[in-house]
């Protein structure tokens, strides 16, 4: 079996991609972002709401019950210390459902979002105040960082590869 001794570096293979591949290269990136802020109990518009201290028909809070790890598949690494603690984890079925929407990407505009079961979950999230996205505010001023940096980074070196050197020289 032969190997390839002179890989190709990533930087050139991503010069070979179609804009397309890009936006969705880029996708990818501020899905990963968001997913972390959502872990770490952050929304679109700052900290989450804080779980209910109220007990439902009675019984104790979601919240409490979350942190006895009392539901169905869920991820325990998410457990809550506090009703404060929030961070949309489950069972982890929502987070890792977020996706490049390849119907709503083109060379022109990147779409992400979950899947409609798992965006209803995201719905109802966001009536509780725990927004990951609004139509108002996408993306949090990190994000848009990000979004800025990927681009800024991709327009240099295409400017430096395709521009050359101009000199002029007024009287000697």
């Amino acid at each position: 079996m032969a190997t390839n001794t002179n890989p190709v570096p990533l930087e050139e293979m991503f010069d070979d991609l179609s804009t397309k591949q890009k936006m969705i290269s880029m996708g990818r990136g501020l899905i990963s972002k968001i997913t972390e802020r959502t872990k770490k109990g952050k929304g679109v518009d700052g900290d989450f709401t804080p779980y209910s201290t109220k007990g439902f028909e009675g019984g104790d809070p979601y919240w409490l019950r979350k942190k006895r790890g009392e539901f169905k598949r869920q991820a325990d690494q998410f457990r809550p210390g506090s009703p404060k603690d929030v961070n949309l984890i489950l069972t982890m079925d929502m987070i890792n459902s977020f996706q490049v929407k390849l119907g709503g990407t083109s060379d022109s505009q990147v779409t992400i979002g979950f899947p409609a079961p798992q965006s209803h979950k995201a719905f109802a999230a966001q009536e509780a105040g725990r927004a990951i996205s609004t139509k108002r505010d996408p993306v949090t001023n990190d994000e848009i960082k990000f979004i800025e940096e990927f681009w800024d980074d991709k327009i240099d070196k295409a400017f430096d590869a395709s521009s050359g050197i101009t000199e002029i020289i007024i009287g000697e």
